[in-house]
């Protein structure tokens, strides 16, 4: 049930719309009858959307492709290009942290190795040979995007191999089928894709990970670095404009993804 093409993603997800489609958000496979994850209505590349009497309009969205969906039920309330396939750029940290955060504790050591200290990107700064927290190097992977941080955090779990796979594993689980992780940041790299669906599906169960939404809900973070520390500020433009109820969770950017995006905020319970 995967894919292959490499084309590129933007995707918005928030959980609020007075609109509602009868679908669910991720079953594990297609219903019977059903050729598409979520059913046959979230094809093509056009917005779907069943609008109530009383709604408002859809609003513009510039997004390529997106999902709006109730994080709580998994209804999809409107959608653009659910299913087609993009880069997705560093929205699959959320992937990462997903797969590593129940496999280590926060106090766990980690030392720095050189695979991570010499990725590119957004760095927090890494120091080979140094050891950090797994809270330091989780704050950093989800606030600022260190790309630093997520091979480190891929190595201190096991292996940079086996966390790949386990994402992979992770994201079969949940029914994210559009979704093949090939590094555990995010950057570009051939083969590597997702879909607004798939990321919405992960963005909803990362929410259920108290540990993971006290992170990225976070503004800033004083991150320790040997006998200093600095502080490492979330790139949530959603966040730090105190937009109504937001939860977070994780931007995204490289030249051939654009700019990606999962959200979420609640209003009134919902």
């Amino acid at each position: 049930m995967r894919h292959c093409s490499r084309r590129y993603l933007s995707a918005v997800w928030v959980s609020a719309l007075a609109a509602c489609l009868t679908l669910g958000l991720a079953p594990a496979y297609a219903a019977p009858g059903e050729a598409t994850v979520g059913g046959d209505l979230l094809t093509g590349n056009g917005k779907i959307v069943s609008l109530g009497v009383d709604s408002d309009p859809l609003p513009v969205v510039r997004a390529k492709t997106w999902v709006v969906a109730n994080a709580d039920t998994g209804e999809i309330l409107a959608a653009k290009g659910p299913h087609v396939l993009r880069a997705p750029a560093s929205t699959l940290k959320i992937l990462t942290a997903l797969t590593v955060m129940p496999q280590l504790d926060p106090t766990t050591p980690i030392k720095a190795k050189k695979r991570a200290v010499n990725t590119y990107g957004s760095k927090v700064g890494l120091v080979r040979g140094r050891t950090y927290s797994a809270n330091d190097l989780f704050h950093a992977l989800l606030l600022p995007s260190a790309n630093d941080a997520a091979i480190a955090l891929a190595q201190g779990s096991g292996s940079l191999k086996s966390t790949l796979n386990q994402m992979n594993q992770v994201a079969d689980s949940l029914g994210a089928f559009d979704t093949i992780a090939k590094n555990p940041s995010g950057l570009d790299s051939p083969g590597q894709v997702s879909s607004a669906y798939d990321l919405a599906t992960i963005g909803r169960s990362a929410l259920a990970l108290p540990y993971l939404r006290d992170v990225v809900g976070k503004k800033k973070y004083k991150f320790s670095n040997k006998k200093k520390s600095k502080t490492v500020y979330n790139t949530n433009r959603m966040l730090l404009t105190n937009f109504t109820g937001t939860i977070g969770l994780k931007t995204g950017f490289t030249t051939i993804a654009g700019r990606t995006f999962i959200g979420a905020a609640e209003r009134k319970g919902t």
